[in-house]
This record gives structure tokens, C-alpha cells and sequence, in this order.
């Protein structure tokens, strides 16, 4: 009878730590599963931020070399500043953006009349249509940036135009509501981005000119 307790004891004792040794393992397993799967999340991760960095870094030698460009075709002009108005309200304030502007004129021209230039003799073009065509693709090249920006321009002034009601209903709340003027503009720029981001980017901007010493009038007026 002892014996067959004993028996059954050391039964018991081995059958508690096969499984003991099984949890431990089985949890061991676990922890080493999700300490690799966490190892390639990270390797993703830090993959992902290669490409992008790689992406930059092509951006900003393409910008450079735009840059250059654009210089070299917009020296001596005088509507500088009429187009770098034209390009913020299109949405542009980039500093380089008017060297990117001229640059994207030229090089669309020079591609564009280029190209024409190629096929006009698979075409079986006369020197004077290759000339009409080189003439024609050349100068949309020229022209088409012009008309993209023109559209921009557009899109955001008539959504300027919907949304105007709407933020002068919620200025007009936050200053009965016992808002400053000022704070009224972070409040309604927080509020309307929603619906309009470009009167948020605006408003943010009024205020940010305030802030910096511009005076409110000024501020509006630009704004305007």
C-alpha cells in the first residue's frame, strides 16, 4: 500500500513539473515571439525612415537644382514681387518658390519643344510645321504652369469665399462670448479647420502677424 502511494506521488510530482516546465517554456516562447516580432516592427520602422530620408534627400537636390535654374531664367526681371504674391495666394509661400516657378516654365517649355522637335521627323513634318509645333508645344510648356497656379489661386479664393459666412458667425459668437478679438482668431482657426483648412492657414497667420508687432488693421488687411 505504501508502495502504491509513493507510487502515485512521484506520479503527481513529475506530472506538476512537466507541466511547470511546460508553462515556463510555452511562456519563454511567447516573450521570445513578441521580442521578434517587436525587432521587425522596429527594422520596418526604421527602414520606413530610410526611405524617407532617401526621398528628401532626392527632393531637395531636385529643389536645388531648380533653384539654380530658376535663377538664372528669372534674373533681371521686374515682376518679381507680383509673382511671389501671385504664388502665396496660390497657396506657395516657400521662399524659393518663385525660382521654382520660372524654372518649371523653362524646363516644361524646353522638354515640351524638344519632344516635338524629335517626332517631326517620324511625322514627316515640313520645316515649317516642325517649326509650328516646336513653336506651339514650346509655348504651352510655357504658359501651363501659369494656368496650373491660375487654378490654385482659384480653388482656394472660392473656398475662401464659402467659408466666410461660417467664420464670421463663429467670430461674432466668441466675442459675445466674451473673447478677445485675438482670441477669437485661435479659436475660430482651430474650430473651422474642419471645414476649410485654407481660412484656418489664414486666420493662423493673422495672428501670428499680430503677435509678431503687426498691427491688427495691417494684419486684416494682409489677410484681405
Amino acid at each position: 500500500m505504501l508502495v502504491l502511494i509513493g507510487i502515485l506521488v512521484l506520479f503527481c510530482v513529475a506530472s506538476i513539473a512537466v507541466i511547470a516546465t511546460g508553462g515556463l517554456t510555452s511562456g519563454r516562447a511567447v516573450a521570445v515571439s513578441q521580442r521578434l516580432d517587436e525587432l521587425q516592427r522596429t527594422g520596418d520602422d526604421l527602414a520606413g525612415i530610410r526611405a524617407r530620408r532617401k526621398r528628401q534627400e532626392r527632393s531637395d537636390r531636385i529643389k536645388l537644382v531648380l533653384q539654380a535654374v530658376g535663377e538664372r531664367v528669372g534674373e533681371g526681371r521686374r515682376d518679381t514681387s507680383a509673382v511671389r504674391q501671385f504664388l502665396v495666394q496660390a497657396g506657395y509661400p516657400d521662399p524659393a518658390a518663385v525660382q521654382i516657378y520660372w524654372a518649371a516654365r523653362f524646363t516644361l517649355a524646353a522638354l515640351l519643344g524638344g519632344a516635338a522637335l524629335l517626332l517631326a521627323p517620324v511625322l514627316h513634318l515640313s520645316s515649317g510645321s516642325t517649326f509650328l509645333a516646336v513653336a506651339w508645344f514650346g509655348g504651352m510648356g510655357w504658359v501651363g504652369p501659369t494656368f496650373f497656379v491660375r487654378s490654385k489661386l482659384n480653388a482656394r479664393q472660392k473656398e475662401l469665399q464659402l467659408a466666410l459666412p461660417d467664420m464670421l458667425d463663429m467670430m461674432v459668437v466668441c466675442v459675445e462670448a466674451g473673447l478677445g478679438l485675438n482670441q477669437a482668431l485661435v479659436r475660430v482657426a482651430d474650430e473651422i479647420e474642419h471645414v476649410s483648412p485654407v481660412t484656418s492657414e489664414h486666420l493662423a497667420l493673422v495672428n501670428m502677424e499680430i503677435r509678431a508687432g503687426t498691427p491688427r488693421e495691417d494684419a486684416l488687411r494682409h489677410f484681405a
